[in-house]
């Protein structure tokens, strides 16, 4: 390992890895990530057709054994408040740790990669940048470039660094039951009285995965009613009992509006859902994190200069993707506005 380098990337999941797998200049690249890489990550585990027409544009073709079963999910939206249920588009049901290991086995060549390592600051000194690093070992490592890309997700300590204001945190609680083959939609309850997302029901082979937000400003709190409620709600809908049998948590960001969005300053990038880019009437942060990866990177493979504002260019199309994300949220949070939606 170098003490220098043209691009620092901080973080390893899609964004970091469609980054690196969209960089067609000769940079040199060192690749951090606080985890021993390929990491897991606690997710529904779903690829929207945005994400997998990205990958087939980009002749990704993914590898049979990351899908789980069902492969392919209807998506039903059922507004509890209104008592109307509507079936709209579809998602694909992957394993999100071997999708994460699958991206990084494309990508770990092309960069020098520092695992089981933290971000611990960044300091600008005109046309240089020093990166703090951190190992499990209590091992200070101090690197020179002249990019830093955060791709560090909701925890992004590069965001931190910037100074920027955080994006709008949930804790997502997730339980874990077995309930036999049979459903194969994905399901997406709205009620007021519950969370102001919405409740999901994923099947995963001979499990679902039951799932809601809450607010991370809320305490911390878990009301477990709540979920309890939820749960219920699942049962009655899918006509069977669910044996629960484990329970894991992790912060999301939810942005409420496109000031949350933020790409970066000076030469310091931010990208998936380090930069707000996740869908909040979705969830979808994955087909975010690939596409703006692959935009900041064409940023570099077009710019010799001002490749902030060629990254800032290249997103325009998506960001305006991003806000209307924002409005159909604003629009399934309400349930008045709702009632429209569904026929």
């Amino acid at each position: 390992m170098e003490n220098s380098y043209d691009i620092v990337v901080i973080g390893a999941g899609p964004a970091g890895c469609s980054f690196l797998n969209s960089l067609e200049k000769d940079y040199s690249v060192l690749l951090v990530d606080r985890q021993e890489l390929p990491f897991a990550k606690i997710c529904g585990g779903l690829l929207t057709e945005e994400s997998c027409s990205f990958l087939e544009e980009k002749n990704l073709e993914i590898p049979d054994e990351v899908y789980s079963y069902p492969k392919k999910l209807k998506k039903k939206y059922i507004d509890l408040d209104n008592e109307k249920e509507m079936i709209s588009g579809y998602v694909y049901n992957i394993n999100r740790d071997k999708f994460n290991a699958w991206l990084f086995d494309l990508v770990k060549s092309k960069a020098d990669v520092l695992e089981r390592t933290r971000l611990e600051k960044i300091d600008v000194e005109d046309e240089e940048i020093k990166v703090t690093l951190r190992d499990f070992d209590n091992e200070e490592k101090i690197i020179s470039c002249k990019y830093v890309v955060g791709a560090d997700g909701v925890y992004s300590k590069v965001r931190e660094e910037l100074d920027v204001s955080p994006t709008s945190k949930y804790i997502a609680i997730q339980d874990y039951g077995e309930s036999g083959n049979g459903l194969d939609e994905f399901l997406l309850f709205f009620s007021k009285d519950l969370v102001d997302h919405f409740v999901w029901a994923i099947p995963k082979r001979e499990q679902i995965i039951i799932g809601l937000p809450y607010p991370f400003n809320s305490g911390n709190k878990i009301e477990a009613d709540k979920m309890e409620t939820a749960k219920k709600i699942v049962e009655e809908k899918i006509n069977k009992k669910i044996k629960f049998n484990k329970r894991e948590g992790y912060l999301v960001t939810i942005p409420k509006s496109s000031e949350e969005l933020h790409l970066g300053k000076y030469n310091i990038f931010l990208i998936g859902e380090a930069a707000g880019w996740i869908s909040p009437s979705s969830g979808d942060g994955i087909s975010f994190a690939l596409r703006s990866g692959h935009n900041c990177a064409q940023a570099f493979n077009e710019a010799e200069n001002n490749v902030l504002y060629t990254y800032k260019n290249n997103s325009e199309k998506l960001k305006e993707e991003f806000e209307e994300k924002i409005e159909k949220y604003q629009i399934i949070t309400s349930p008045e506005m709702r009632a429209s939606l569904f026929k």
